[in-house]
């Protein structure tokens, strides 16, 4: 029975910070200087504790009429100073800003540019995606984007959550389809 609760629990706290994720985003929308990093900050959130608990996600679109797969943002947790000293990004966006710039695998994710998975096949795209990221056990999801673009989230799953990165990532990767790519 503690097992049910405590999921039902972990359920509601994720659902209640998706939920919450849009207004973050518009108010992050209002000051200009972050437009740029919004994947970032979604990234980031999916990535917590209380959302989805990924150790590890890089998120790429795809532009099959440029023939370009195109790395936008990754968060590793595990990364030296993942986030140090700041308690909300979403209050101290300077800060992570400043942090997601000096990033290593954020600047490793952003420096990968290759062939559409519409010329090759998605699955030795992610292969080689996922080895150039240092990826141990990839899973990833692809959903449409406007103007016939994809995005592309690989991941590192973790197990404790594996079920409800099933049932809830594949809606909660949309956030990111409102995000500027630059």
């Amino acid at each position: 029975m503690k097992h049910n609760n405590d999921l039902l629990h972990k359920q509601c706290v994720l659902l209640t910070n998706l939920n919450h994720l849009p207004k973050k985003v518009i108010l992050l929308h209002s000051r200009e200087e972050y437009q740029h990093h919004v994947p970032e900050f979604i990234l980031h959130e999916l990535c917590h504790e209380s959302c989805f608990d990924l150790s590890k996600a890089a998120y790429f679109v795809d532009n099959p009429d440029f023939r370009c797969l195109k790395g936008v943002a990754g968060v590793c947790k595990h990364e030296s100073g993942y986030c140090e000293g700041l308690k909300d990004i979403w209050e101290e966006p300077e800060k992570f800003t400043e942090y997601m710039e000096k990033s290593e695998f954020n600047k490793k994710v952003r420096t990968i540019e290759r062939l559409s998975m519409a010329q090759d096949s998605e699955e030795s795209v992610l292969n080689i995606i996922a080895g150039e990221l240092d990826f141990a056990n990839p899973c990833y999801f692809k959903w449409p984007l406007k103007h016939g673009n994809s995005g592309l989230l690989v991941i590192e799953k973790n197990e404790e959550t594996s079920s409800f990165i099933d049932e809830h990532l594949p809606h909660g990767v949309y956030l990111l389809s409102f995000c500027p790519v630059h």
